[in-house]
């Protein structure tokens, strides 16, 4: 393996969900492709960068590589779109002045619109949702309204692939689930072949929802993209949410829209601060 030193990282926050982003160099095709989950675990778990995802930069085309901080690999982030789209106006890998452009991801191709750059503010095409159980990765054919049981209460849960797979569930007091164990225990319930993201929610409105998600591969997050549009996408196809939703995660809000079959999230970005990193 080859021993690369004192490359930049970058760590960017995607309202609370934390990124650390670098540029794929060629020089790096051995290890990435060898033990790139090792490398998330090193870079995410460092004490000067400690962020929630690694996300990896390649270009023609410009692509998005994903990782969690348990070196877990994702097919790709909601926040880390937006992350992604201001690393490369930042670092001029794309003009500072285009407005439109594509990100490709294991997920598919995210169209994105810049709407501001200071402060920065995108729009994201987040594609269609997804309700087929063989992409869920669940083992039977109730992927709305199912019920489970889990320590002697019946829980009621929704499943949407929606970028990555993600489980909604609704209550009545978000504040009691800021860091419930039934977060994880959702998570790793025996009907899901690779685990579920897993999302609680209250409604405060047909125009407004409340959300804390328990990330597979990380924990509880601050903010999760893929499961504020997973939770609107249930929310609407179970006829209590509007086209339009804010959604309000633990410390601000992402503005998710419905289009057609396709789902919108529009929401800011924030560049922290770069590192030289060393990998050992």
């Amino acid at each position: 393996m080859k021993n690369i030193k004192n490359f930049k990282v970058r760590k960017y926050d995607g309202i609370g969900n934390t990124f650390a982003i670098i540029d794929y160099k060629q020089e790096m095709d051995f290890y990435i492709e060898k033990d790139f989950e090792n490398l998330a675990i090193q870079i995410t778990n460092n004490s000067k960068i400690d962020t929630d995802g690694l996300i990896i930069v390649k270009n023609e085309p410009l692509k998005m590589i994903f990782y969690n901080r348990d070196g877990s690999k994702a097919p790709m982030c909601g926040n880390g779109v937006r992350a992604f789209s201001k690393y490369v106006i930042d670092t001029s890998i794309i003009p500072k002045n285009l407005k439109f452009f594509n990100i490709h991801t294991d997920a598919g191709i995210m169209e994105i619109e810049i709407i501001d750059t200071n402060p920065f503010l995108c729009k994201v095409n987040m594609g269609k949702p997804i309700f087929e159980n063989d992409i869920l990765g669940i083992r039977d054919k109730e992927p709305l309204q199912r019920k489970i049981n889990i320590e002697n209460e019946e829980i009621e849960i929704n499943m949407v692939f929606m970028g990555t797979i993600h489980t909604v569930i609704f209550v009545d007091d978000i504040f009691k689930y800021e860091n419930s164990p039934l977060g994880e225990f959702v998570c790793n319930y025996p009907i899901f072949s690779e685990k579920t993201n897993v999302n609680f929610v209250s409604v405060n409105s047909p125009n407004e929802i409340s959300i804390r998600t328990f990330e597979r591969g990380v924990g509880y997050t601050k903010a999760c993209g893929t499961g504020c549009c997973a939770a609107v996408v249930i929310g609407q196809k179970l006829g209590f949410l509007s086209k339009e939703v804010v959604v309000f995660t633990n410390i601000s809000k992402l503005f998710i829209k419905r289009e057609h079959e396709n789902v919108f999230m529009t929401g800011t970005c924030k560049f922290h601060y770069e590192v030289d990193f060393e990998i050992h």
